[in-house]
């Protein structure tokens, strides 16, 4: 159960570490694929906003399920990336959702530790 939330921030971090270079291979220059990283990084400001309130009217886990599949489905976009409504909607979902699961970890945290004795000196 930890080791999900675990690997989706590897994966993030490792993506957005590389993104400006994916990008650069794209055709796209520096200027430009710092400005879909902007876009990226705004929308993450929406993700965490927004999924706040849809975890409050819903299940946190089906939540998180939610936007853990939207974020796995959103880098294959990164293949036609050298099409700019491509780099813009992965730009934008993946922010979302990237903002999304930095919302949601610390929500569920503690409903998926509390039966652990030793996590417990980290609630």
């Amino acid at each position: 159960m930890v080791a999900g939330p675990f690997l989706v921030i590897g994966a993030i971090n490792t993506v957005i570490q590389h993104f400006i270079y994916v990008m650069k291979d794209q055709g796209y220059s520096s200027t430009t694929a710092a400005r879909y990283m902007s876009i990226l990084l705004a929308s993450s400001l929406g993700g965490r906003v927004l999924v706040g309130y849809i975890a409050d009217h819903f299940k946190k886990k089906n939540t998180m399920a939610l936007f853990y599949l939207l974020l796995a489905a959103s880098i294959p976009i990164l293949y036609f990336a050298q099409r700019p409504v491509a780099a813009l909607s992965f730009a934008v979902i993946f922010g979302f959702c990237m903002g999304a699961d930095y919302m949601l970890i610390p929500l569920w945290r503690p409903n998926a530790l509390a039966s652990v004795p030793w996590a417990n000196c980290w609630l």
